[in-house]
């Protein structure tokens, strides 16, 4: 295929537009392969299956036959528009872009634009002996008895106490809050809300005053909440409180013993602080390991330091992660506005965490496809086939139906770049000097 009238913009460096049409010539090239498939799987009285003369096909699926032309050219005029645009050895990092300029007409050139970013060039710094530090794995004493409470915790139950509330019962309390001005504060107004008091976060004085209180008790009263609580937009106000005790329920802990072990499927009490080291020692290693990837990156963002990164991928990262960040509320049934009002952490805040967050992952994926392209290291079906099965693994699901669903959604390119980034952390990892 051969193109005519190209012309290339650079707008900033990385973002490419490319215009260019289809001359008529090469038009008729695809128009013949659009009617040899569409004759191929009609059947016209008195011919054989595809036999009919082209102009009666053309007659009879003009339509069909100019779509599939038009969706033929589509496909195959990328590689050579970027050829032909002296980019096709550029590293390109989304998708290219394309736009019909005009219709589709056999008769007339096919205007089309392309848009594409490309990465930034830039001198490849040294990247390999980066000093790591070596962090001890062996698990803690302090760990394991940690995982043996959270054990107790989820074996704990809760049973009606004739009795006034204490640190350590779950309560069931509805609540009405409002301000100086008189105004609802939602974020202290519920119903029916269950909690243990001294594990829960509401304010302390709130607790306090629930403290003492039986079942079916209520009571008015002003909070004043401290200057250091983790919900921002409440610290310092008083409130006027309503609140009502609906329950109130005593702890009843199962004893760390033999028993205790058998109900989570082990022999006794020696095999389940056995197994708790084992996988607490396995957490470390992994959370180590993670520790020096981080430091492996921010040195490499250090030493090569890029001014402009692509503003398409930049803002692609961080519309990924505001979906992210929505998907984890709706998980917890909860609004952003809620979420916001209840963690205290304001959308500015969030805003700017998301934007710093992005500006490194695309900063460091900039820096390490660079170091791929230099070290030839591609993914193999090998390393592919093993990061699905981790993935889906880690997730409880089938890998086959994993991998399916990948596809489906058009996402096999995703794992791809996980499989990249962890193939080259692991060489920039063995590479590293551990101190």
């Amino acid at each position: 295929m051969k193109l005519e009238e190209m012309n290339v913009n650079r707008e900033n460096g990385t973002a490419v537009v490319m215009t260019f049409q289809v001359p008529v010539d090469e038009i008729g090239t695809f128009m013949g392969r659009a009617v040899q498939s569409v004759t191929s799987s009609v059947q016209i009285p008195g011919f054989r299956r595809g036999k009919a003369p082209r102009a009666m096909i053309e007659e009879q699926y003009g339509m069909r036959v100019h779509a599939l032309a038009e969706q033929f050219i589509l496909d195959n005029v990328m590689p050579v528009a970027l050829k032909e645009a002296e980019l096709i050895d550029e590293d390109i990092l989304q998708t290219p872009s394309l736009k019909r300029v005009s219709d589709f007409d056999p008769k007339e050139p096919f205007k089309l634009e392309a848009s594409l970013t490309i990465a930034p060039k830039f001198k490849l710094a040294d990247y390999k002996g980066i000093k790591i530090k070596k962090k001890s794995t062996d698990s803690t004493d302090d760990q394991v008895d940690a995982e043996i409470s959270r054990i107790v915790e989820q074996s704990t139950m809760y049973s009606t106490a004739d009795r006034p509330a204490e640190n350590d019962d779950m309560v069931i309390v509805s609540s009405k809050a409002k301000d100086e001005e008189g105004n609802e504060v939602k974020a202290m107004t519920f119903v029916d809300l269950n909690f243990v008091l001294g594990k829960t976060t509401f304010p302390k004085d709130f607790q306090k005053e629930i403290t003492g209180m039986k079942e079916g008790e209520k009571k008015e009263f002003e909070l004043s909440i401290e200057d250091d609580y983790a919900v921002e937009p409440l610290r310092g106000k008083k409130l006027a409180m309503d609140i009502e005790v609906s329950a109130v329920k005593a702890r009843q802990s199962p004893e760390v013993d033999d028993e205790l072990a058998k109900t989570v499927g082990y022999d006794d009490l020696k095999a389940l602080k056995e197994a708790i080291s084992t996988f607490v020692t396995q957490n470390n290693e992994q959370d180590a390991r993670k520790d020096q990837y981080k430091t492996i990156l921010e040195e490499l963002r250090s030493r090569n330091p890029l001014d402009d990164l692509p503003e398409a991928v930049l803002q692609e990262e961080i519309r990924a992660r505001w979906e992210r960040f929505t998907h984890m509320t709706k998980q917890m049934g909860i609004d952003e506005d809620r979420y916001f009002s209840e963690s205290g952490e304001s959308r500015e805040a969030m805003t700017k965490t998301i934007k710093d967050e992005s500006e490194k992952h695309v900063h460091s994926m900039l820096v390490m496809r660079a170091i791929a392209k230099e070290e030839k290291l591609e993914v193999t079906q090998e390393d592919l086939v093993r990061v699905a099965v981790a993935t889906a693994q880690s997730q409880g699901q089938n890998p086959e139906a994993f991998m399916k669903n990948l596809s489906e959604q058009g996402r096999i390119g995703d794992l791809k770049n996980e499989c990249m980034e962890q193939k080259i952390l692991h060489f920039l990892h063995e590479s590293a000097e551990v101190e």
